[in-house]
């Protein structure tokens, strides 16, 4: 029974820090479309698929690739999950509680979808809500305040816990285990794919910061690649590419130098009108390898 809830959590990133306690920014998300040419990415035409005042965030396909689910407040001081219908661009709201919820994603059965709540007492906490009938259950009781996370597997979990610096702390539901591996990290934490490594932005080093890799069994770690300056935010392809942004309105795919083979560097493959979007912050990529997902914060 606890693995069969265990299957039922984490998978994305949140934001609840931001949007609690203060004053929360008003991205909009933008969809364009990932294009494959000879080996290398281009980004197609951009959309906003939510043009207004507001904060949109968070934003995590169905496995499908046919729906967003994303983090919204419409301005009325609550903070639910909406979903969009990409091929009718239907909105339609999945939460409506007295709690604020972020971070969405599509558990590994695809009955439910698991958040981070801000619960009465401000309790930052992982939950699973289903998509059907039934009432929302708590999925890692302890481990608190979670800022973000990513499943390795069905039982193991990588957790950003808030704190002086943030810690990434490894749970393991099965045992009821959560184990402290590092400090000093960034928000961005995902699964490799078709791996069980975890990925992380490690931020201790205040002039490069890298993503890395955390093998869940060994505990080994690994560097991947360093980010571009002031920028901890990042999204695998399905083809285990890495795409992030310039820190500004460009998205970047770090891709092997064409005279150098075994030298890669980050290639800018498209960006966002600067007159219309500002900074890029949260990146998804659909399981499809087809589109991308870019939030970033409108010039109003």
């Amino acid at each position: 029974m606890r693995r069969a809830i265990a299957l039922l959590a984490v998978f994305a990133a949140c934001a609840a820090v931001e949007a609690h306690g203060q004053a929360a920014p008003t991205p909009d998300i933008y969809l364009a479309r990932l294009v494959r040419s000879e080996g290398r990415l281009t980004l197609g035409a951009v959309r906003n698929l939510t043009k207004r005042a507001g904060y949109d965030n968070q934003p995590a396909f169905s496995p499908d690739s046919r729906t967003l689910y994303y983090t919204s407040n419409r301005g009325d001081g609550q903070t639910d999950i909406w979903r969009i219908d990409l091929a009718t661009l239907r909105e339609r709201r999945v939460t409506r509680t007295p709690e604020s919820e972020y971070s969405p994603a599509v558990t590994p059965d695809r009955l439910g979808i698991s958040v981070v709540r801000v619960e009465r007492d401000s309790t930052q906490r992982l939950w699973r809500f289903p998509l059907g009938a039934g009432r929302p259950c708590l999925v890692l009781d302890r481990a608190k305040p979670v800022g973000y996370y990513a499943w390795a597997n069905d039982s193991i979990v990588a957790m950003f816990i808030l704190g002086g610096p943030a810690s990434l702390q490894l749970a393991n539901i099965d045992a009821g285990r959560v184990d402290t591996i590092t400090r000093a990290i960034g928000r961005s934490l995902h699964r490799i794919p078709a791996t069980e490594r975890i990925s992380f932005t490690d931020k201790s080093d205040s002039t490069t910061w890298w993503i890395r890799s955390l093998d869940p069994a060994t505990r080994q770690v690994v560097p991947v690649a360093p980010l571009p300056p002031a920028v901890e935010d990042y999204v695998w392809t399905p083809r285990g590419e890495l795409l992030t942004s310039d820190g500004k309105a460009a998205i970047l795919a770090w891709q092997p130098h064409a005279a150098e083979p075994n030298f890669a560097i980050w290639r800018t493959i498209g960006a966002l009108d600067s007159a219309v979007a500002g900074k890029i912050t949260r990146l998804a990529v659909s399981p499809n390898g087809r589109w991308i997902a870019i939030v970033a914060e409108p010039v109003r």
